[in-house]
């Protein structure tokens, strides 16, 4: 997690981030304000198609396959 008191401070001081995106950070947990702020301005998106599936099962596989060349 990214839980942090200071994100705010951090984003505008010092990776001087515009004002679009610092007006989303609320937190201490940076992850979920952008998360919050997605969906707020995109809604909640569904995987629905058979490509969509097909590549998140890619993904997936991706992800094991990594993180068990990590641990090697």
């Amino acid at each position: 997690m990214a839980l942090y008191d200071d994100w705010h401070d951090t984003a505008v001081n010092v990776w001087q981030s515009p004002k679009s995106i610092t007006d989303n950070i609320k937190t201490d947990n940076l992850t979920m304000d952008m998360l919050r702020h997605l969906r707020e301005k995109y809604g909640t998106v569904f995987i629905s198609s058979t490509a969509h599936r097909q590549e998140m099962a890619t993904l997936q596989r991706f992800r094991i396959i990594f993180r068990t060349a990590l641990w090697m």
